[in-house]
């Protein structure tokens, strides 16, 4: 998966990258979300990669709910050849 590039501004993550691919567990994304929070993110962005559907909401719906105070912005990756 691309390196994520997380901007920090006083103290602040302005906007703070998962990249998940979703044939993994999706722990992962919630063990990120936790640290998006931690660095006090104002946004959250989870770049998704290997759905071919909307699937993977499944995946995170069970815990999605325990951030809402972070604007989460979910973004379905098109290809499998964007995480080289």
């Amino acid at each position: 998966m691309p390196e994520t590039q997380n901007t920090i501004n006083q103290g602040r993550v302005d906007v703070y990258h998962i990249n998940w691919d979703s044939k993994s567990d999706a722990s992962y994304v919630k063990k990120e979300l936790v640290n998006a929070f931690r660095a006090r993110a104002k946004r959250v962005i989870i770049h998704v990669y290997n759905s071919s559907d909307y699937s993977y909401m499944e995946k995170l719906r069970d815990f999605l709910g325990e951030f809402l105070s972070q604007t989460i912005i979910i973004v379905r990756e098109k290809t499998d050849s964007d995480l080289r």
